[in-house]
């Protein structure tokens, strides 16, 4: 994994496209904590959706086009309770985008733009296998600079890793109805704390990433911190801890450590750091994992707490978190669960 250092430029452009070779990929994944707690929402946008069983197996087989498998997902959560979900496959016709100026991609009815201010928008239109008809529109606006993407010079490289909203103010309006109507439209609004990255890389994960744990927390007056930590199959580590404040540079810590005070374990009997302290330089930070909003065999999301310490400043705040372990991608029963949970609007499975 590469960490892209650089920061953003005054036009503060995000991305460009990915590079189209069999087993490339790419998405963008933002998710909200609504102030008040009792709402959780992630939308990802997938190009060559690599959690998509039939991409793998497509990509290993022949020189596919990767833009020939994309996807997105909404998950809307109320506490721990899941409220509304839809993971989506679209066709290479159904894709469309302009990286040129300010990056705007469209899957079939549903859209993200990443403008030239740094913020997000994106639109979600679109009905999930249970024939519940949902329309989304988020905003995210970028409260502390990021960093930008650079052309990676080694097309070898496994996987690259963009924050590129640390952390922002986040708006969020939902309409959820029945595809008949006769059930009458849900209408959720809030605000809260968001965030943004985007990862692109090549297949396949397994063979240079046997894991790696995320997770960022908002301690609130625009402070907050990211760690990203992830082991080899050679048993290399590399763990980063992130943390940003308004009107300060972000502070890097490449050569931070990690320490996991208790492991939990999934349903899926797979094992995942549940608390665990983070260090670099001055700063240290303890994470706890809280319910689960994602929880398949090799992938794992959670809501987190978590408590900053540096010198005689303590902050509180919440986040998200995430374990993934891509060596169970290739099981049987990774495929079935994700078979069953990818949807494909055109033909209703």
């Amino acid at each position: 994994m590469q960490l892209m250092l650089d920061p953003l430029s005054e036009n503060r452009r995000h991305s460009a496209w990915m590079k189209r070779t069999r087993g490339s990929y790419e998405w963008w994944y933002t998710d909200i904590l609504s102030d008040d707690g009792e709402w959780t929402l992630v939308i990802i946008f997938l190009l060559g959706n690599p959690f998509s069983s039939y991409y793998r197996l497509a990509a290993f087989g022949s020189d596919i086009d990767p833009v020939a498998h994309n996807g997105m997902l909404i998950a809307l959560h109320r506490g721990p309770m899941l409220h509304h979900y839809l993971f989506a496959r679209y066709p290479r016709e159904e894709a469309v985008g302009d990286p040129s100026t300010a990056p705007y991609l469209s899957l079939g009815p549903n859209q993200l733009q990443l403008l030239p201010d740094g913020s997000l928008r994106a639109v979600v239109n679109e009905e999930n296998g249970n024939r519940r008809r949902i329309h989304a529109e988020v905003t995210v606006e970028a409260a502390i600079a990021g960093f930008e993407r650079k052309t990676e010079t080694n097309p070898n490289d496994m996987h690259w890793w963009l924050p590129a909203i640390p952390s922002g103010r986040a708006s969020v309006n939902i309409a959820i109805q029945s595809s008949s109507g006769a059930g009458g439209v849900e209408r959720i609004s809030f605000k809260g704390s968001g965030y943004h990255d985007h990862n692109w890389g090549t297949l396949p994960f397994d063979k240079t990433l046997q894991s790696w744990t995320w997770a960022r927390a908002d301690f609130g007056n625009g402070n907050s911190a990211i760690a990203y930590w992830n082991e080899t199959p050679d048993s290399g580590r590399t763990c980063l801890l992130l943390r940003f404040a308004p009107g300060s540079p972000a502070v890097v810590h490449a050569s931070a450590s990690i320490r996991v005070i208790k492991w939990g374990v999934t349903r899926f009997a797979v094992r995942f750091p549940e608390r665990f302290i983070v260090t670099g330089g001055d700063t240290t930070i303890k994470f706890v994992a809280g319910y689960k909003l994602e929880n398949v065999p090799f992938y794992i999301r959670f809501r987190t707490s978590a408590v900053l310490s540096r010198g005689d400043e303590e902050l509180h705040g919440t986040g998200t978190g995430e374990y993934f372990r891509p060596a169970i991608m290739g099981t049987a029963l990774a495929a079935a669960a994700m078979e069953r949970r990818i949807y494909n609007p055109a033909d209703g499975c």
